[in-house]
């Protein structure tokens, strides 16, 4: 999760000693390691459901390794993440900080009556750790108020994710479009995993919408369609291949994953970038930040915490979910008045800023040790 590796090498270069407890989800990977400054430690994963690892020595080594440290940050999506925060409280006395990233929506045509087992004894376990965490940190007020731990909001804080806003810039977009052979027209992007809440669907759906007013636009989709949390069951991939030959789409192209550093020339290399998520897994989106940064407008849907990046900023326009139409319209209306919803950096550092998300977690950890 990017958000754990910025926050962790974050705090390390403000002089903080960190350990992360993950899982080891490859057996390739060594137990433990160091990743900038950053002591990692991983735990065996005996199975994965979904998108889940299932970690019998997770628990008794989160607890004994809690021990060493100041602070807890446990952040969830995480199965155990009740019976951990209890166990810490109970084995050290010291109450977990909790950073809920998003409600957990499980698909129930894909995994059928299992994922609703799954889910309610999840919320059950969020619940127990809300009880007794000592903070609960959240990404955007806008999300928590919908979220399903909305009752504990007098716990809550939120705190923007880290985005390394430090690499994020413009470069000159012919030279970006020719490292990735994009050559001329509109450039339609899209950043992310190629997965079911991303809704990308639509965004295939609502090109032929927009092909008589930008008639030399590509849709080009960055992000990783196989090595995915969750394995291929998880990638929509295979369905937007087939959807594309239904419509007989040929101007869809694929990139792949790219590194941050060439992300950053891809989104220089577009006209406008594309979120178009469906589901509440989507909590924040920020490919919309980054893009920004870049000299990027978006276009995002009305989904709370998504939405919010435009409704700060100004750069772009939210949609509705589901709405190929309404999709279809924005991107036109963002690429034709492109200039109307660049974003002065200042401004986007204003409320995103790296080191700031970093400040105001360092501050939370100290006022818990008060």
């Amino acid at each position: 999760m990017r958000i754990v590796q910025r926050l962790s090498e974050g705090l390390v270069k403000r002089k903080h000693e960190v350990t992360v407890i993950t899982s080891q989800h490859m057996k390739t990977l060594p137990r433990q390691a160091v990743i900038g400054g950053v002591k990692i430690v991983r735990v065996p994963s005996i199975h994965q459901f979904a998108r889940g690892q299932i970690m019998p020595t997770f628990l008794p080594e989160l607890v004994m390794q809690a021990k060493y440290y100041d602070v807890v940050n446990i952040h969830t999506p995480l199965f155990e993440i009740g019976p951990a925060t209890l166990g810490i409280y109970c084995a050290t006395g010291k109450k977990p900080i909790v950073t809920y990233v998003c409600d957990l929506s499980m698909r129930y045509g894909t995994y059928g009556l299992l994922a609703k087992f799954v889910e309610t004894v999840y919320y059950k376990s969020v619940d127990l750790a809300c009880k007794v965490a000592d903070k609960i940190v959240v990404l955007s007020e806008d999300y928590a108020a919908t979220s399903r731990i909305r009752k504990y909001s007098k716990k809550m804080v939120s705190i923007a994710p880290p985005i390394n806003t430090e690499i994020f810039y413009p470069v000159d977009q012919i030279c970006a479009r020719e490292k990735f052979s994009l050559g001329e027209g509109i450039i339609v992007g899209f950043a992310g995993r190629l997965v079911y809440e991303k809704g990308l669907r639509y965004l295939i759906e609502a090109t032929p919408l927009m092909m008589d007013e930008i008639p030399d636009a590509k849709i080009v989709i960055v992000g990783e369609g196989e090595k995915i949390a969750g394995g291929t069951k998880e990638s929509v991939k295979p369905e937007l291949m087939r959807l594309m030959q239904e419509l007989n789409l040929r101007n869809v192209i694929f990139l792949g994953n790219l590194e941050p550093e060439l992300l950053r020339e891809f989104f220089s290399a577009c006209d406008v970038l594309v979120l178009p998520s469906i589901d509440r897994l989507e909590a924040f989106g920020m490919v919309q930040v980054e893009a920004l940064l870049c000299g990027i407008p978006v276009v995002s849907t009305n989904l709370p915490g998504v939405r919010e990046v435009v409704r700060l900023t100004g750069g772009g326009i939210v949609v509705p979910p589901k709405d190929n139409a309404k999709l279809a319209d924005a991107i036109i209306r963002v690429v034709k008045n492109k200039k109307k919803f660049v974003v002065p950096r200042d401004i986007l550092l204003q409320y995103f800023a790296i080191e700031k998300t970093i400040e105001r977690y360092e501050r939370l950890f100290y006022q818990s040790l008060e």
